[in-house]
């Protein structure tokens, strides 16, 4: 699981850094407007993010919490291939609210791992998940400069990390197993 959370903090870290340069991309000019409207696309994701985390909480209970973690990766990986064709900011913004509502990848995975370990072997485990939560998001801006460069184009970018969502998303269906009590 902590490979997973590593695959899909890198992912989800690879495309946000360029946020005020696609922004620019899409047709907002000068780039402080653009920087202005990266805020205004990103900041709902975390507070929506925020508000529903209880909801989805209580569903895991439940539904089981591989369930939640499949949903979230499945719908970064949806959204985020989505945002790498919009035209405008509005298509952008709309993309990252739905996001928000419909993310939590981190907070699944830990959840999931907090119920299937052994008691003795948590806190290692909890350790591991945090340590490639880390490095996934230390890593992800400088994997995304590389795909930028290489591509020639964010929307690529884009592309990329949902493809890595979707790597989450397949090695989680076929590698994690819950035990439901």
């Amino acid at each position: 699981m902590a490979l997973l959370q590593g695959i899909m903090s890198l992912s989800v870290s690879v495309s946000w850094p360029f946020i005020p340069l696609y922004v620019s991309e899409l047709g907002i000019h000068p780039i402080t407007a653009a920087s202005l409207w990266a805020g205004i696309i990103v900041s709902p994701q975390f507070l929506l993010a925020a508000i529903v985390s209880p909801f989805w909480g209580a569903l895991a209970d439940r539904v089981g919490r591989k369930a939640m973690v499949l949903r979230c990766a499945i719908s970064m990986s949806f959204f985020t291939l989505l945002m790498a064709f919009v035209t405008n900011v509005w298509q952008l913004l709309a993309l990252t609210i739905l996001y928000g509502i419909f993310s939590g990848f981190a907070g699944a995975a830990v959840a999931l791992v907090g119920t299937q370990v052994p008691e003795e072997r948590l806190g290692f485990s909890l350790g591991w998940m945090a340590t490639s939560q880390l490095a996934g998001t230390l890593i992800g801006p400088l994997v995304g400069g590389l795909l930028a460069d290489a591509f020639h184009s964010y929307r690529g970018v884009y592309i990329a990390s949902s493809v890595g969502g979707a790597i989450s998303t397949i090695l989680a269906m076929l590698l994690v197993k819950e035990m439901r009590n």
